[in-house]
């Protein structure tokens, strides 16, 4: 809900946009130097304000070092990636419970459906994770899996994601979209 509120805020100061405009023109036609200042005045605290709410939004929802996701619970990192996913343009549906089969996320984007499973742990991640996310596609009736990791994979997990066309996006490529996305 918070997610929603802040984008709400965000267009209500786009909404003064126009506003904004018409009172700059009759101010500057009408030539009035106190009226100026007074505007560009209202105008940078306006700017500063709706900067500074960037800032605290983007600090609480988007960290951008890898580290600050290492400090989440597992909870928090699957609502994180969900997030995530929703700013890359996926419909995203949490899953997750005693019986999700193995996808914590199902993210969807044209016709393409995604059985997502997240573990943010402090080891390399094993063909376990690999071996529920595609067992899941079927389930769920996706295209494809994912699995995504603050940490890395083992190398059966990568071969056994190979042979299965199952995407794993592990800790670099998650800073690296951390980077992109934020």
């Amino acid at each position: 809900m918070k997610y929603k509120r802040s984008r709400r805020r965000s267009r209500d100061l786009a909404g003064l946009a126009g506003p904004l405009m018409i009172i700059a023109l009759y101010i500057f036609y009408s030539g009035n130097s106190g009226y100026i200042t007074l505007f560009l005045t209202v105008l940078g605290g306006l700017l500063l304000y709706s900067l500074m709410k960037h800032l605290a939004y983007r600090k609480k929802m988007w960290p951008l070092l890898i580290s600050g996701v290492d400090k989440m619970s597992g909870i928090e990192f699957e609502h994180f990636i969900a997030g995530l996913l929703r700013k890359q343009g996926y419909q995203v549906r949490e899953v997750g419970g005693y019986e999700d089969f193995g996808v914590d996320l199902i993210a969807s984007r044209g016709q393409h459906r995604y059985a997502v499973q997240i573990k943010r742990w402090n080891q390399e991640v094993g063909v376990d994770a690999v071996r529920s996310a595609v067992t899941g596609v079927k389930f769920h009736k996706c295209t494809k899996a994912v699995v995504i990791t603050n940490h890395y994979f083992t190398k059966r997990a990568k071969s056994l994601a190979e042979a299965n066309d199952c995407k794993l996006i592990d800790r670099d490529e998650l800073a690296n979209q951390l980077r992109t996305t934020a």
